[in-house]
């Protein structure tokens, strides 16, 4: 025992709440990742930054049925018959970026996967403005013309065709003060790759803020509700059972301790479809094992609508208090639980005769 009763009851709560916030959280990542959310965002996020038509391997323009164009001396956009055609269906930079060997995976084509990592964006990214527009020289002499330096890549974003004003201004930026970063061990290339990765994680942030805002948010308060409604989860009765049984809290305490530490892995980040299953299946069973005959969870065998609607104004305030509490996340009741634990561990340990003949002796 912790010697102080208290604690234990905390830390029981906190293994409810953990427990609870699993479900819910490897819930709302399954459903994330059915409705592709996150692969959507990240999709739109290229498409518009990079809405510029892109070239092709051989230097032209080309649309998404594998037609390519090029400009006549007008600036008209013609085919290979000499048809002026419209600029609407040209797969942009963009869509290139999404169908690029480095970042395509498993994907569709022009779609996106959950993630891109941003080496690999870098990789599509300089490969696709790299392309120099065709002219009279040969397909073979516009595929061979690869950037060795810094310089190479400076002259290329200034002539692309396939970036705004703003973004060749913000690459070129990136590419001068790689020049003066760059040291022994980091070439220029190099810095000027990690200048562009930095740029893409730190959008990628931004954009993880407007998703959790708009989808994950909504999403766990919806599954918080349902949860704490079908399981008639109420924070207050629970306080009090735990108060007033005290062995039943301090058994819960320790299984909290046995069983916590064994979700550091998975309790904050994304999750695979099959491992936010499992986090689930982990979650019911743990939260299973701890529920006694007597335990203020459920609505028993006996439930009724009226049952629900006359219990309302009893269980309100702390049904409240268990969806607040869901809406904390497991990260923020695995690191409470750290420090309730480490406490409990270096609390005072109960008096034991050996202990009173040394404080006599």
């Amino acid at each position: 025992m912790s010697g102080l009763p208290i604690l234990d009851l905390v830390l029981g709560l906190i293994f409810i709440y953990f427990l609870l916030s699993i479900i819910c959280s490897s819930a709302v990542e399954i459903v994330q990742s059915a409705g592709g959310f996150r692969a959507k965002q990240l999709e739109k996020w290229i498409r518009q930054i990079f809405n510029k038509p892109a070239l092709n391997a051989d230097g032209k323009f080309y649309d998404t049925n594998g037609n390519t164009y090029s400009e006549d001396q007008f600036g008209n956009l013609v085919d290979v018959n000499g048809k002026i055609s419209k600029r609407d269906n040209l797969v942009t930079l963009g869509g290139a970026i999404l169908d690029h060997s480095a970042t395509t995976a498993l994907s569709k084509a022009g779609k996106t996967g959950t993630y891109i990592d941003a080496t690999n964006f870098v990789t599509a990214l300089l490969d696709k403005i790299s392309i120099k527009k065709s002219g009279h020289e040969s397909p073979l002499s516009t595929q061979l013309d690869v950037p060795a330096s810094i310089e190479d890549y400076i002259n290329k974003l200034k002539t692309t065709v396939s970036l705004t004003p703003d973004l060749q201004r913000t690459l070129i930026g990136f590419a001068n003060a790689a020049k003066s970063s760059a040291t022994p061990d980091i070439s220029q290339l190099e810095a000027f790759g990690k200048k562009i990765e930095d740029w893409y994680d730190t959008s990628n942030q931004r954009l993880t803020g407007t998703f959790k805002r708009k989808v994950a948010t909504p999403l766990t308060i919806l599954f918080a509700l349902i949860l704490t409604l079908a399981g008639n989860i109420d924070s207050v009765a629970i306080s009090k059972y735990l108060y007033t049984n005290k062995e039943v809290s301090k058994q819960i305490a320790d299984k909290a301790v046995a069983v916590i530490p064994s979700f550091k892995d998975t309790a904050s980040k994304p999750l695979s479809d099959t491992a936010a299953a499992n986090n689930i299946k982990r979650g019911v069973e743990s939260l299973n094992s701890v529920i006694s005959a007597g335990f203020p969870i459920g609505w028993g065998k006996d439930f009724s609508f009226k049952m629900f609607t006359s219990s309302f104004s009893d269980h309100i305030l702390g049904w409240l208090a268990t969806i607040f509490a869901i809406m904390m996340g497991a990260p923020f009741w695995f690191d409470m639980f750290n420090k309730i634990a480490n406490l409990r561990g270096s609390g005072a340990k109960p008096t034991t005769a050996e202990t009173e003949q040394k404080k006599t002796s």
